[in-house]
């Protein structure tokens, strides 16, 4: 028996989502808590998928939830990221699906008056993304989704959310 299905270890399934312009991203700033373990870092869009629910069905919801944007059928997977231990205090590994999907340049305005209720939404020209406060292993994995290039990862995290080693492999 392995620590799954011993119910010693979680695997949460989630979204993220990384809406775009042909020179722009649609980021997060999570602003909000100062308790949030993303405070202050700029991120994708996405969260938790609910009982039953597929990844492109939650990152659809996700994306209406956090930006207001109807995604249309215009979602793109563009990799998956597994972080080992990333919620150690809650014995939860995080399994990530990664998406993109492409704006208009009036959808990109619309979203950025959108009340998120975790961040403020934020304009950032692609070439200024990587210069943000981001998790240390999203710099390994952004430009994949500026590509829309296939990617599949995994990020390991200390508890103090320093990274501790990744391996990212290019399809």
């Amino acid at each position: 028996m392995n620590a799954y299905t011993a119910r010693s270890q979680a695997v949460i399934p989630a979204v993220l989502i990384y809406p775009q312009t042909a020179d722009a991203l649609l980021m997060m700033h999570r602003d909000r808590s100062p308790a949030d373990k993303h405070f202050g870092k700029y991120n994708g869009l996405g969260g938790k998928l609910e009982l039953g629910e597929s990844p492109w069905t939650a990152a659809t919801r996700e994306l209406l939830e956090e930006s207001g944007l109807h995604a249309n059928n215009r979602l793109k997977m563009v990799g998956s990221l597994y972080f080992p231990q990333f919620k150690p205090e809650k014995r939860e590994d995080w399994w990530v699906s990664v998406f993109t999907v492409e704006l208009t340049s009036q959808e990109m305005q619309s979203a950025l008056s959108f009340p998120c209720p975790e961040g403020s939404l934020k304009r950032i020209q692609k070439t200024q993304v990587l210069n943000l406060p981001l998790w240390e292993g999203d710099a390994q994995f952004i430009p994949l989704v500026l590509e829309h290039r296939p990617f599949f990862g995994t990020l390991r995290y200390s508890p103090e959310g320093t990274l501790m080693n990744s391996e990212i492999f290019k399809f």
